[in-house]
């Protein structure tokens, strides 16, 4: 009889456990929101979560090219901008490591990744609110019922995994661990603005643009085949209210009158969302040392998220990562 593992949480580090542990294993895969993704979110071929992949992030690469999905370069032809209370500087910014996102979005990544569990019972709305060691194994529960396992993986970032009820407790050291962990992007808030073309590009310029004085702090071209579109992150500080209207005049203001002529406006708010952000998740001054290895209840209970990595902790690559190295540890332990 296959031993049953009881993942929670179906973004890409949940999803990716699941497809590789699902042929020794008996998968059930719990998720609290009505669709898969996590903190990957995309709308129309925009990403309102994690978008950028790197050359040197093999896994992801990999992963995008057996699912059929292909790699674009972020576009970076033509001039920047460099916004200050003071005016609007253009400059011609130095050469950087390529960046690339996956046409369709990363969610279509997820899409692919949902299409080969066809063998995992995946349950939605599903919001594990304990999760209890027994004298066989370990159970999680939900509104719905309780799923007892020989393991169960929580996958999700660390300070939410902590808002999780244990019976019994954990260890104050495993607890204080998992929260002194700070969410990649917890803070975050980007915007994603389309409009009928990248009229931007015509003018010479990027769409990347670094701001001291509007709403988006950072701007990025993020167009698709279908439209133009540039997204930005929102500068730490800004007054939320209205703050559409401030982000079309900041745009305005960069890259003309033609701005203003947009076909719609996606706002992805992390901050806002509990499974994704925890209430002391601030902005990073500097990327973290991610990286950790916490278990509990005889190593029965395992926490895995992009923020586990020690090697691209924090990046989509990082969440590949953890679930991988969890799986070769549960398939070298059941050889043992």
């Amino acid at each position: 009889m296959q031993r049953h593992i009881v993942i929670v949480g179906a973004g890409l580090c949940g999803l990716y456990a699941a497809y590789l542990l699902r042929e020794k294993y008996r998968i059930t895969l719990l998720e609290a929101r009505e669709r898969a993704g996590g903190r990957i979110l995309s709308r129309n071929g925009h990403d309102l979560g994690p978008s950028w992949v790197w050359p040197h992030h093999r896994n992801m690469l990999a992963l995008v090219r057996a699912s059929g999905l292909e790699i674009i370069p972020q576009y970076s032809q033509g001039e920047a901008l460099y916004e200050t209370p003071q005016g609007v500087q253009r400059f011609l910014p130095p050469p950087s490591m390529p960046t690339a996102r996956i046409k369709g979005g990363v969610g279509s990544l997820v899409d692919a990744l949902l299409s080969r569990l066809h063998d995992v019972e995946l349950r939605y709305e599903e919001k594990v609110t304990q999760i209890i060691q027994g004298s066989e194994g370990v159970s999680a529960v939900t509104g719905r019922g309780t799923y007892r396992a020989d393991r169960v993986i929580v996958a999700a970032a660390p300070r939410v995994a902590t808002r999780i009820g244990y019976t019994p407790p954990l260890a104050p050291m495993t607890e204080g661990a998992l929260n002194a962990v700070p969410t990649w992007m917890g803070h975050a808030r980007k915007y994603v603005v389309a409009y009928a073309e990248p009229f931007w590009r015509a003018k010479g310029l990027s769409g990347f643009v670094f701001s001291h004085s509007g709403p988006l702090a950072e701007i990025h071209d993020v167009s698709t085949e279908e439209e133009g579109a540039l997204f930005g992150f929102v500068r730490q500080g800004v007054d939320t209210q209205e703050i559409e209207e401030a982000v079309i005049a900041q745009l305005v203001r960069l890259f003309g009158e033609e701005a203003r002529h947009y076909r719609k406006i996606y706002d992805g708010h992390w901050r806002r969302d509990p499974l994704a952000s925890a209430p002391e998740d601030a902005a990073l001054m500097t990327h973290p040392e991610y990286g950790h290895d916490t278990e509990a209840y005889d190593g029965r209970l395992h926490f895995i998220s992009t923020e586990a990595s020690h090697i691209e902790g924090g990046y989509l690559e990082g969440a590949l990562l953890a679930a991988r190295d969890l799986a070769q540890k549960l398939w070298y332990c059941e050889r043992e």
